[in-house]
């Protein structure tokens, strides 16, 4: 059975490491990838349930508390 250097995997991690960032860095896109086709309406409806739905079980069991009537904060 093969035994670990934790040491030398650590040396090794850091030795690495700015190569290895500026390898992520340079292949990572310049900007957020923008949805190309607007969402169907079936799609939007089936989204906004599934919003509403995790809305309304966050007030049940009490993750949103109501500050005033236009402040609210979610503890999740």
């Amino acid at each position: 059975m093969k035994t670990w250097d934790y040491n030398q995997l650590e040396k090794s991690i850091a030795a690495n490491k700015s190569r290895v960032e500026k390898i992520l860095l340079t292949n990572k896109p310049q900007e957020r990838l923008v949805r190309r086709r607007p969402r169907d309406k079936e799609e939007q409806e089936i989204l906004d349930r599934l919003c509403l739905n995790k809305w309304k079980d966050a007030e049940n069991k009490g993750e949103i508390k109501y500050l005033s009537k236009n402040e609210w904060c979610y503890e999740y």
